[in-house]
């Protein structure tokens, strides 16, 4: 009989979900699934039903499942109710979830308590001190959250108020990691940023792996420029925003032929209204298959100013054979350099000059492609993924599981 793991997510396991965070997490719950007995607590959103859900938890299997929304006014209530939160664990606190934890940690014996996402990590106060010493209790952060307030309180609107989220939040993780046995992270540099919180939970890296290449044909390059992700996020509609205004007439200007494709969910309408100023730029929103997109353009671009993390996109589109264009903030939690196909720029014109000197040496881009795409094959394998999960779980693996049929692609 499997060992029984209790799971708590902020998002459901998506397999073709438009977050890649989402594709990371239905992996983990795949892989893991093989060794361990589920009993999934889910939050989910209106919008989450259309993007595979039951056919995702269909798969999955899981021997209990609980899905509870919060609604837009519970969010609010809760920022009044538990001023001493940061915002984002007060987007995610439920009673609901809290009464089926309850009942569920009451009728079975938990070997794992693993929480999805660093907001839930507030349950773990709710878990009896006997039942916390008795399981193996981890959380995997897709972000360390405190920086994300730390960076919007330096570049935006409301820069007292992000000071002050920043303070609370960096509190909130100390008090509820300390609780929590390990602490699996996307990212070395998400890593450092736990670690740098003087905690003695034990934290290690568990990188996502790539999924399989699409065909490059190197006579279909339909596109210059592509950026890949979820334009309802505020950084990517921030980034693309401000590469159109800022970089992109610098670009046009000596090459007024570059034309460029935007790729995502949820495209603002200011996006859109910027983008009808250019007939040479494409918003095409969600696609069922953009890493095609992604393969047929010539490079991909990450004008990233917001956000922590690492930043799935970069490695998308590193995987599908491109060399891309990025700021600091795109390229963090990874090591890359322009030897492995990636470009940092952070300034406008450094970036247009990078992008530039890329369109201009058709050659060299594609061999910055191919070893961009050798690079995420090399540092972002099935075998690694495998290895960290199993070490983090404890848990023995045969080879022969380490197969792609078995192993559903988190990028």
């Amino acid at each position: 009989m499997k060992p029984k793991m209790l799971v708590v997510s902020a998002h459901p396991p998506l397999k073709d979900s438009k977050e890649a965070g989402q594709k990371v997490f239905f992996n983990f719950m795949k892989f893991i699934s093989e060794f361990v007995d589920i009993h999934l607590i889910s939050i989910v959103n209106s919008e989450e039903h259309n993007w595979g859900l039951k056919e995702s938890l269909s798969e999955l299997q899981c021997s209990e499942l609980k899905l509870i929304e919060v609604s837009a006014l519970q969010k609010l209530v809760n920022c009044f109710r538990y001023p001493f939160r940061a915002i984002h664990y007060n987007t995610k606190a439920s009673s609901k979830i809290v009464i089926e934890m309850a009942a569920l940690l009451e009728q079975h014996n938990y070997k794992y308590i693993h929480f999805e996402w660093e907001q839930m990590i507030q349950y773990v106060t709710k878990v009896d001190k006997t039942l916390l010493s008795n399981s193996n209790v981890s959380v995997t952060c897709h972000d360390v959250m405190h920086q994300m307030y730390e960076r919007k309180a330096k570049t935006g609107k409301l820069g007292l108020l992000y000071k002050l989220q920043t303070k609370l939040c960096i509190k909130n993780e100390k008090n509820w990691f300390s609780k929590i046995d390990h602490i699996l992270t996307l990212n070395d540099k998400d890593r450092r940023l736990v670690e740098s919180l003087k905690l003695d939970s034990n934290v290690r890296v568990v990188r996502p792996f790539y999924h399989k290449t699409p065909d490059v044909n190197i006579g279909r390059k339909q596109y210059d420029l592509v950026f890949f992700g979820a334009l309802n996020r505020n950084e990517n509609n921030d980034a693309v925003i401000w590469f159109i205004n800022k970089i992109f007439p610098y670009i046009m200007k000596v090459n007024p032929k570059t034309n460029m494709v935007i790729v995502g969910n949820g495209p603002s309408k200011e996006l859109l209204q910027i983008s009808r100023s250019y007939p040479n730029i494409k918003v095409t929103g969600f696609v069922e298959n953009p890493y095609q997109i992604i393969a047929d353009s010539r490079i991909g671009i990450i004008p990233l100013r917001l956000g922590a993390g690492i930043k799935i996109k970069l490695l998308e589109s590193m995987a599908c054979g491109v060399p891309v264009v990025s700021t600091s903030v795109g390229a963090e939690g990874t090591d890359f350099t322009e030897e492995d196909g990636l470009f940092l720029a952070e300034e406008e014109c450094l970036f247009a000059e990078k992008v530039l000197h890329l369109l201009s040496n058709p050659d060299y881009s594609l061999q910055m492609g191919e070893r961009a795409r050798l690079s995420i094959e090399d540092v972002y394998s099935r075998e690694e993924y495998v290895k960290s999960i199993s070490e983090a779980f404890n848990v023995a693996i045969e080879k022969d599981f380490i197969k792609e049929e078995n192993m559903v692609p988190a990028l």
